[in-house]
């Protein structure tokens, strides 16, 4: 049963006190939006909050009854002195011939809405979406086999959008409105069954509310739990994330084998976070080989030996622009005879001693051949380029941009910014040039 002690409680779930805001409401001219205007009417008079809107949206697409149910909105706020405003949708908003005229619909409600907020510095936008709307999207998302993100409902509260009516049945709305004689229109087109939610609400709700007197009661019993479900694995991702996630230069690196060790869903979930949200998919990167590339969306993921190594796409485009494009130092460009080589976020930089007399300028900054060798400092003979970064485990990533520094005849001085060459190394010699790498 609806009273107005009841639902000024549900404003408490807000995060600030409800005095000092002001609402937007939608309101169509059915039952469910006019209860919701008449209550918020008189939590307005009883000074809960600053300021109370009308939004109105008239779609005409019922013809007569489009313009009835506008009508009916203003008549209401022009009584009662409430500042509303009412969209008229024209051909300029381009209705689709096909497609979903209901998403269609949805989106521009939305975009008016959040321009009335914006121009009006409003607060927060309450919609009268109730139990019975609860369990139809819950049955709309159960037969697209949505995952748990979908099987935990409508949300009472998010992004600035609160339903203060959720708690309440179509049931009890209609029972209010005619003890409260407040006037409301029914649109006829709900009674065909032309879309899935129709059919839902005109089939098969009536059929499960007849198993029970309290099945509506139990149903939401139900959602609660799975929020409850949802709550916690949102706080085992934050588990995971603080202890095996790592942010650098916009990339983003995830430790393997805790990864691995991670339950089924848990898996899915962490990589949903990608966008990656395909289970074959998934089970596809689990058990991929190193240098093996996966695309999501918006996010590309590269296995590495310990790692995943992910970042937006577009960062991936902007890396292999710059980084592999063999970067030339003139000597006209040294001065004091330091070179300086950066971005490369060293906890402390390092600094190469070359002889001056032996190196060839121009130097070059490139990427790695396959097959080449280098003579590291701290080990004898000479060594492969791959085998080094190998031992070294040097991400794929790294190894994949300008990583070898040369000079004019093709000598390696060193792979920056992991070792240098040993053949052209000058701490002691009297033309000495630095490198410093940071």
């Amino acid at each position: 049963m609806i009273n107005f002690e009841k639902f000024q409680n549900e404003f408490s779930l807000l995060e600030e006190s409800s005095v000092d805001n002001k609402f937007l409401i939608a309101v169509s001219g059915g039952a469910d939006s006019m209860v919701l205007l008449s209550l918020m009417r008189d939590f307005f008079s009883q000074k809960r909050c600053s300021a109370i809107f009308v939004a109105h949206i008239n779609y005409h697409l019922r013809g007569e009854d489009s313009n009835l149910d506008q009508k009916l909105v203003t008549d209401f706020c022009q009584e009662y002195d409430i500042p509303h405003f009412v969209y008229e949708v024209s051909c300029v908003d381009n209705k689709p011939n096909e497609g979903s005229i209901q998403l269609w619909a949805r989106d521009l409600r939305y975009a008016f809405f959040r321009e009335v907020m914006q121009n009006n510095n409003i607060d927060y936008l309450l919609t009268a979406h109730h139990r019975d709307d609860q369990l139809e999207t819950f049955l709309i998302n159960l037969s697209r086999g949505a995952g748990l993100a979908g099987l935990c409902g409508i949300p009472k509260y998010k992004n600035s959008i609160f339903r203060p009516m959720l708690g309440f049945t179509k049931q009890e709305i209609y029972q209010y409105a005619h003890e409260n004689k407040i006037p409301f229109r029914e649109d006829k087109s709900n009674k065909k069954n032309d879309y899935l939610r129709n059919k839902i609400r005109n089939t098969i709700s009536p059929l499960l509310k007849d198993l029970s007197p309290h099945f509506l009661d139990n149903f939401q019993k139900s959602i609660d739990y799975i929020n409850d479900c949802k709550s916690f694995i949102n706080s085992e991702l934050k588990f995971f994330f603080e202890r095996n996630l790592e942010m650098k230069d916009d990339f983003v690196f995830i430790d393997k084998n805790a990864l691995k060790k991670q339950n089924t869903y848990l898996i899915y979930e962490i990589l949903k976070t990608f966008s990656f949200e395909n289970s074959t998919e998934i089970d596809k990167i689990l058990h991929a080989e190193v240098g093996n590339i996966f695309h999501s969306k918006e996010y590309q993921l590269l296995v590495d030996r310990q790692k995943y190594i992910i970042s937006k796409k577009e960062h991936y485009s902007q890396e292999k622009n710059q980084d592999n494009i063999p970067l030339t130092i003139e000597k006209s460009s040294v001065e004091n005879n330091t070179i300086i080589l950066e971005g490369y976020h060293l906890q402390e930089a390092k600094i190469w001693f070359l002889d001056g007399d032996k190196i060839n300028f121009p130097l070059k900054l490139r990427p790695k051949k396959e097959g080449e060798y280098f003579f590291p400092t701290g080990m004898q003979g000479k060594k492969k380029v791959s085998k080094f970064i190998k031992d070294e485990k040097i991400s794929l990533l790294e190894k994949n941009k300008n990583i070898i520094l040369e000079d004019a005849i093709g000598t390696i001085l060193g792979i920056v910014p992991f070792r240098q060459d040993r053949r052209k190394m000058g701490r002691d010699s009297i033309n000495q040039f630095k490198i410093i790498i940071k």
